[in-house]
């Protein structure tokens, strides 16, 4: 098995460590993904809600696979209303303001408190999160299988507590190049389902 870089999956399991070798036709993979949807869910992860794209979520982002490395970075950018940031942040909302702890925030001040881009038109806020990994992936893998291929992935020097699933790769058009690729991660309370687009080859 070889190693990519990329995010989590489905129904995972504990998985054993793989070699080091890139799979021989690393290209399909390498490159600057954009993210077109993204889902959490509280139930386990299942191949029949993975294709029900049109339900999710959506979110600005990219994923980027490295060549010849088994590692892979996300960007995503998210928007909050006051309220919801609130809660993200652990706090209560009293009138217009968000209390944490002993401390008192508005909008923009709450905003700026996440590290987050504050637009007054709307009153939101966008923060943008970054995150790296590594990951591997089988030498067999399965192009346009509906049943997808295995994958794991970790944090960094902590392979011992990988995580396994699956990856979905489809293929068309361009003698082949791969245009779309699904990963469902499975974490503590449920799922994470995303979708990535590469729009040029």
């Amino acid at each position: 098995m070889k190693r990519f870089l990329i995010f989590c999956v489905t129904l995972f399991t504990a998985c054993s460590p793989y070699s080091n070798n890139w799979y021989e036709d690393e290209s399909f993979l390498a490159g600057t993904w954009n993210i077109s949807a993204l889902e959490f869910t509280s139930l386990d992860c299942s191949p029949y809600y993975f294709y029900k794209y049109e339900d999710f979520d959506r979110y600005d982002g990219t994923v980027h696979f490295y060549l010849h490395q088994n590692w892979f970075s996300e960007e995503i950018t998210e928007n909050f209303s006051f309220e919801r940031l609130c809660e993200y942040s652990r706090g209560s909302i009293d009138g217009n303001k968000c209390v944490i702890n002993d401390s008192t925030f508005y909008n923009a001040g709450l905003c700026e408190f996440n590290n987050g881009q504050f637009h007054s038109s709307s009153s939101s806020c966008n923060i943008t999160t970054t995150n790296t990994k590594e990951f591997s992936i089988p030498n067999d893998i399965n192009m346009n299988d509906i049943y997808g291929s295995e994958f794991c992935t970790w944090d960094f020097n902590d392979e011992q507590n990988s995580m396994c699933g699956k990856i979905y790769i489809k293929s068309n058009g361009n003698n082949g190049a791969v245009k779309m690729i699904s990963i469902a991660t499975s974490f503590n309370s449920g799922c994470r389902y995303m979708l990535l687009i590469k729009t040029s080859f």
